[in-house]
């Protein structure tokens, strides 16, 4: 049934038509209520009134829904058939339906016949109006503003001027009072003080404070100090002075996106009135409950980072689909001035490619890692990447040689000396990853891994055994080594031709053969055997090379030696955060293959593509949601966090030459 609706309205003796609507459609129902194709703007009026239907051409059946009645000709009626070629006319409360029938279908026009005017409003008869109650609307709308006036301005800021007033009276009274009455007065006017922040907080306040705060909830003025003025960053960093900034503001401003001239506009009028946009506040929501008091929401970090125009930051506005790869930070070996050198050049993929063509050059070579006679105190595989490799790419520089693959090995040669050693063998049948990488109490990191705890069990540092004793090099300081073995030595001599010089009579005969000679000629014995064994624990197959990058001297004295620093990293990421503890359930090889590994310079961590397969974006559904905040923190410390550590003590002897001692390592941070 195709319909043309028409409302028109009469002003003065003309009838305007003010709206046309067509609709094609089985049913029309005329109402009040907003899905009704027949709107009826009439408070007397059903939501859904009457139901028109046509039943046959030329004629409709008008229907009353749910007890509405309608008047046809005078009467009330609840259900009548009408034939549009003769017309009809329906009023519906205060409007009048005419029907009728044209050469495209059904003409319904509306109009409304009577409209309360403004005499009548509040007359008798009149329900919506409160003129014939004893309050009206006008009497009402100035009794409730004055009231809020009143009780939201007036008498707060009067309890603040009291409370100002008060402490005021208490200390000029407390300054010339006797020191029992001064302390209660004392008492007193911080009683008064109290109730004073009490009313005026319980009126302002527009909810309860954090967990974090909720024992300042009494002492409003410790955070709003200045009246009707924003809590300012200032009262905040009075208690967190700590708190360092994300970055450079004036970095941070260039880099921010380019604001519309509205939202420019209204941040100028913001911070006219003392709201500036990077506020504490801004993101740390107080008297909110029920939001945290950190925003830790994607989109406050998205803001900003999903399009970043600072050089060396890559985009980032969702883990699951928009992440750039990691860039972990390196050790890059040794300065001129003997310092550590840190770089982060290199993402995961990188240093997965480098990797792959080291291992494609150590199978050409036939170098596949194996031992080659492992014992206690003797080097069981050289792998320095420097011999192994002539271009050995990107990777970690540590200084150390150590192959994860031969000691993961579960039928290698480390496993033969574990069950050899029997049960001084703190291990169980091979090494695991946790037997030397053990977690911190926090769960983040591992305890530093030292040479002492992890290492000497098979590694030993025995260099000689006397009269029972054995007898063990300092670890770390390759000058004081070679002055021990020295030392060692040369007492070993002097207290054997002390003893030959007691039990010998002198004897005439050739000078060689006197005591002064036979003293001479030891002593030059303990010094060849002392720089034989120096020697040997710097050269291959010796103690220091096999686990330390050593440089050996050419033609010239052993005390030239070069030993590389050992910079070994705490923290790979140190912009972000890696809880281990809540990964433990999964194994160590579902992220590093440690076991495939045959060169320390392998950087054994997961890409950015291995992570997504369990975490996703924030409103991920089939992963576990993440934030930026889940690795990475706002107000971050990382910067104060050394990222490595190296195991030598303050002072280290680098060089053995005293003249090229260099100093303590120095740490560099980004």
């Amino acid at each position: 049934m195709f319909a043309n609706i028409s409302y028109v309205s009469r002003r003065g003796s003309r009838r305007v038509t003010e709206e046309t609507r067509q609709l094609n459609a089985d049913v029309l129902i005329a109402g009040r209520g907003a899905d009704c194709q027949i709107q009826l703007s009439d408070l007397t009026v059903r939501l859904a009134h009457v139901r028109i239907t046509q039943i046959r051409t030329g004629r409709v059946l008008v229907e009353g829904l749910g007890g509405g009645r309608f008047v046809l000709s005078g009467r009330p009626q609840i259900r009548a058939e009408i034939d549009l070629g003769s017309g009809a006319s329906l009023q519906i409360g205060q409007h009048v339906l005419t029907l009728a029938a044209d050469e495209t279908g059904l003409t319904i026009e509306v109009e409304e016949k009577k409209r309360l005017s403004r005499r009548n409003v509040g007359q008798k008869g009149d329900p919506f109006s409160l003129r014939g109650t004893w309050l009206s609307k006008r009497a009402a709308s100035w009794i409730l503003a004055s009231a809020a006036v009143l009780l939201g301005l007036v008498f707060p800021v009067f309890m603040y001027s009291q409370q100002s007033v008060g402490r005021s009276e208490s200390a000029a009274t407390v300054a010339g009072a006797p020191a029992d009455l001064s302390a209660l007065m004392d008492a007193g006017g911080e009683g008064r003080s109290h109730g004073f922040q009490s009313a005026a907080g319980a009126i302002w306040s527009s909810g309860a404070l954090s967990s974090a705060h909720r024992s300042l909830t009494d002492d409003c003025a410790l955070c709003h100090a200045v009246p009707f003025v924003s809590v300012r960053d200032e009262t905040c960093l009075s208690c967190h002075g700590d708190v360092r900034h994300h970055g450079d503001p004036e970095q941070l401003r260039s880099a921010s996106p380019k604001l519309s001239p509205v939202s420019s506009s209204l941040l100028s009028v913001s911070s006219v009135l003392g709201r500036e946009a990077e506020r504490c506040s801004a993101c740390h929501s107080e008297h909110n409950p029920d939001v945290s008091l950190s925003a830790a929401s994607q989109a406050s970090c998205a803001s900003c980072h999903g399009e970043v125009r600072i050089d060396g930051l890559s985009a980032a506005a969702d883990f699951g689909l928009n992440h750039p790869e990691f860039r972990p930070t390196l050790s890059a070996g040794e300065g001129l001035d003997g310092a550590a050198l840190v770089s982060r050049v290199s993402t995961i993929v990188d240093l997965q490619r480098a990797r792959q063509t080291r291992e494609s050059a150590m199978a050409v070579r036939g170098l596949t890692g194996d031992c080659d006679g492992f014992e206690p105190g003797r080097a069981n595989f050289r792998g320095s990447d420097g011999a192994m490799v002539s271009d050995p790419g990107p990777g970690d520089r540590s200084g150390l040689v150590f192959p994860h693959k031969v000691h993961l090995a579960s039928g290698g040669c480390v496993a033969g000396l574990i069950d050899r050693l029997g049960p001084a063998s703190p291990y169980g049948a091979s090494l695991t990853c946790a037997d030397c990488h053990k977690q911190d109490e926090g769960g983040q990191l591992f305890e530093p891994i030292r040479m002492e705890d992890d290492c000497a069990v098979c590694h030993s540092l025995v260099f000689e055994t006397s009269r029972g004793v054995d007898r063990v090099l300092r670890h770390g300081e390759p000058l004081e080594v070679i002055a021990a073995m020295n030392d060692f030595y040369r007492a070993q001599t002097i207290e054997g031709v002390l003893r030959t010089e007691a039990d010998a009579r002198t004897r005439p005969g050739p000078a060689g053969l006197r005591p002064g000679a036979l003293r001479e000629t030891a002593f030059a014995f303990a010094s060849t055997r002392a720089q034989e064994r120096v020697e040997a624990i710097f050269s291959p197959r010796g103690a220091c090379f096999g686990c330390h990058e050593i440089t050996l001297p050419e033609g010239g004295r052993i005390e030239d030696v070069k030993v590389a620093r050992v910079s070994l990293q705490d923290r790979f990421l140190p912009k972000s955060s890696f809880p281990h503890s809540k990964h433990s359930t999964s194994a160590c090889s579902t992220c590093h293959e440690a076991e495939t590994s045959n060169l320390s310079s392998d950087v054994l961590l997961p890409s950015v593509k291995s992570c997504q397969t369990c975490h996703g974006g924030e409103h991920a559904a089939d992963k576990t949601p993440s934030t930026c905040l889940t690795c990475h923190g706002f107000h971050s410390h990382s910067e104060d966090i050394p990222l490595m550590r190296s195991r030598a003590a303050p002072g280290m002897f680098f060089t053995a030459r005293p003249g090229t001692v260099s100093g303590a390592a120095q740490m560099e941070t980004f």
